[in-house]
Order: structure tokens, then C-alpha cells, then sequence
């Protein structure tokens, strides 16, 4: 009787082991699908040399030029879809979606970025960024006063 339980026991065991094995692949598959998107993105490549902002729009400073044909990852675009935030050689900035082009496979291939959006999963957010003015050096106020020594400094007398 013991034996004839453990056999039937072992058969439950041989059955639910490859489901076992699938739903832990299938776990694996998930955390590995969501690291990749959070990492890279949509891929998109430049279509001439561009400016790479550090806000949207070209009130904000350049960070660098992009060359053309360069790969990029796109994170986000702006709600109206002329900027996006993308990722290039480990910086991230923003990029006139003019001269992005989408690099993903399948029809969409090569096709401006407003268009295919929608399409590929690129989100629209709308975001709000301060626009600071530069200054020509580190202290934002020149120096009024007059010269900043005036002859040796007075030691203090010590403490009683």
C-alpha cells in the first residue's frame, strides 16, 4: 500500500514538474523582458548631424552634435511628438524628432518618429522644464566692492 501511494505520488511529481519548469521560465522571461525596456528603449537613428539638448526645444543649451546615422535609444516624446527624450553612449538629452528616424524591425522601419509612436509603444508625456540662464562665470553677480585684501589680516587675541 506505502508503495503504490509513493508510486502515485511520483506520478503527480513527473506531471507537475515540466509546468513547474515553464512557469519558471516564463517568470525569467518577464524580469528579463521589463530590465531590457527599461534600459534601452526604442531604437531610432539620426538622419543628419543633430544637436542633443538638455531640455526640449532650442532655448535650452547643447550638450553635443550627434552625427548622422548614429543609433539612438528613444525614451519618450513630448505630447506633440517634435522632441524626444533619447539616450546616446550613456548620456541622456533631447533631440528634435525632425532627424529621428525608427530603427525597429517590421514596417514601421525608417519612418518619422510622430508617426510611429502610436504604433511601436513610444509614450507621449508632458513635462515641464525650468530654463536657466547661463552665466559667463561661476559667481552670477560681478564684485562691486573694492579690492578684496586690504593689508594683513588681524590675529585674535587668545581666549582667558
Amino acid at each position: 500500500m506505502v508503495s503504490s501511494v509513493l508510486q502515485s505520488q511520483g506520478g503527480v511529481f513527473r506531471a507537475l514538474l515540466p509546468c513547474c519548469f515553464a512557469a519558471l521560465v516564463m517568470l525569467a522571461g518577464l524580469f528579463f523582458a521589463n530590465a531590457a525596456f527599461a534600459q534601452g528603449g526604442h531604437s531610432g537613428y539620426t538622419t543628419t548631424a543633430v544637436n542633443m539638448r538638455t531640455g526640449p526645444g532650442t532655448k535650452y543649451p547643447v550638450m553635443t552634435t550627434i552625427p548622422a546615422g548614429a543609433v539612438v535609444s528613444i525614451s519618450s516624446c513630448t505630447q506633440n511628438g517634435s522632441w524626444c527624450d533619447i539616450r546616446f553612449r550613456g548620456a541622456s538629452g533631447w533631440m528634435s524628432s525632425k532627424f529621428l528616424r525608427y530603427g525597429g524591425s517590421g514596417p514601421n522601419y525608417s519612418r518619422t518618429i510622430p508617426y510611429v509612436a502610436p504604433f511601436v509603444g513610444i509614450p507621449f508625456v508632458a513635462r515641464r522644464y525650468p530654463v536657466y540662464p547661463r552665466y559667463p562665470r561661476w559667481q552670477p553677480y560681478p564684485h562691486r566692492g573694492g579690492p578684496v585684501y586690504r593689508g594683513r589680516p588681524v590675529r585674535p587675541r587668545p581666549y582667558r
